[in-house]
């Protein structure tokens, strides 16, 4: 993600996502707040809390500028992000309080993915009854969602969302911005088209887009503009 956003003049837009992700029908209003806060991705249940490990929230705040106490008490009311769609604007405050500590935070072991942590999908496991991939949500961290988790805790820090006495929110990085996942098999997408009008009126707002979907045989499918 790091190298695709890199490549693109500052200003241009990557869309990072799973090849499963479906587009809705595109507002002019997305458009002016990507311009304004540099990133968009879609809610998923919340909160932080309940789906990531405690020492993944104490990695990240020795990783990033703007995560503080490393309390996952602190986020028992914060917004979750889903991992599956995003939108980033290559500027510099994107880069730097964005990406780079979630580069970090994938790099180690011990934050992505902490030894005790469970609740995710593993490669090879197929047994839903195997305690490694139930979901527990809890502040125990057997839920964790991995890469998910972290932007989540990196995007409600940097956009000021943790709630203090007088305070608001700033939940401005969420938008409803994917309908639903890939259909059952042999199913067309109803969004194609909105996909398309998607990526037309991107290209028509911003100086420079990239597309680039992953799915999970690990075939990546770039595009560019």
């Amino acid at each position: 993600m790091k190298e695709q956003l890199g490549e693109l003049p500052e200003g241009g837009v990557l869309v990072w996502g799973d090849a499963s992700a479906r587009f809705g029908r595109p507002k002019a209003a997305m458009y002016r707040r990507l311009a304004e806060v540099g990133f968009l991705g879609m809610p998923t249940s919340p909160p932080i809390a309940d789906f990531t490990h405690p020492a993944t929230i104490r990695e990240l705040a020795r990783l990033s500028p703007v995560v503080g106490s490393g309390n996952i008490r602190d986020y028992t009311a914060a917004p979750m992000v889903c991992g599956c769609v995003g939108f980033w604007v290559n500027r510099a405050f994107v880069r730097d309080t964005l990406l780079e500590p979630l580069v970090q935070c994938a790099l180690q072991q011990s934050c992505i993915q902490p030894s005790n942590a469970s609740g995710f999908q593993l490669n090879g496991v197929t047994n839903r009854n195997d305690d490694r991939v139930i979901c527990r949500k809890g502040l125990e961290g057997r839920c964790h969602r991995g890469d998910q988790s972290a932007l989540s805790t990196i995007l409600y820090e940097a956009f000021k969302g943790r709630q203090r006495a007088g305070v608001k929110r700033d939940e401005r990085f969420i938008e409803d911005i994917s309908c639903v996942q890939l259909p059952k098999s042999g199913s067309t997408c109803p969004c194609r088209a909105f996909f398309a009008r998607l990526m037309y009126s991107l290209s028509e707002n911003f100086p420079a887009l990239r597309i680039f979907l992953i799915n999970n045989r690990h075939l990546n499918l770039t595009w560019s503009w």
